[in-house]
């Protein structure tokens, strides 16, 4: 019973117009329907304003979410092949115009390349790449690989960058003193 009386007001306020047409509630009293119009497009008009604010609050004011993330092994030999595995996850929107580039610390011979380019990644989606190549490096030093990653998003333009250190753990190669 209710609900048909809040339909007959919402109809009522938000279309007088075509409430008069198929009703004859106004009873030739024609200042009531032009009342009414006008407060109808005014009430239109703010819901409208509302749903279109709403729309543009959830398309910019929320920005994209990506992680980016790179792993080194856990054993790494000086002089033995090696892999850096990268991984970048669109959280909550899609992207475009997504290039990534590795920068590899000197001494790594790099089989495969260091760029990567997609034009875009849909929400909820994982890529990863590997960067694959040979090491050589003193041990026990510290050496950083860092992935430095930019993204579009409705015209803005967004951008990052992660690391990873790593140490030599031995080397391949071995000095042997031969004496006579």
């Amino acid at each position: 019973m209710w609900i048909k009386h809040v339909t007959k007001k919402t109809g009522h306020i938000l279309f007088p117009y075509l409430w008069h047409y198929f009703t004859d509630d106004y009873k030739d009293r024609m200042h009531h329907l032009v009342i009414d119009t006008l407060l109808s497009f005014v009430i239109l008009g703010l819901l409208g304003g509302n749903i279109i604010l709403g729309a543009w609050l959830y398309l910019f004011s929320i920005q994209p979410e990506v992680q980016v993330t790179i792993t080194a092994p856990d054993l790494v030999i000086s002089g033995e092949p090696m892999t850096l595995d990268t991984a970048i996850v669109v959280c909550n929107k899609t992207i475009s115009a997504v290039d990534v580039k590795m920068v590899v610390p000197s001494g790594f011979i790099v089989d495969s390349p260091l760029d990567y380019n997609w034009d875009s990644l849909p929400r909820q989606q994982t890529e990863t790449f590997s960067t694959t190549g040979r090491f050589t490096g003193n041990v026990q030093q510290p050496y950083r690989a860092v992935v430095l990653y930019s993204y579009h998003y409705y015209g803005q333009s967004f951008s990052g960058s992660t690391t990873v250190e790593f140490k030599v753990d031995t080397s391949s190669l071995e000095v042997v003193a031969h004496t006579p």
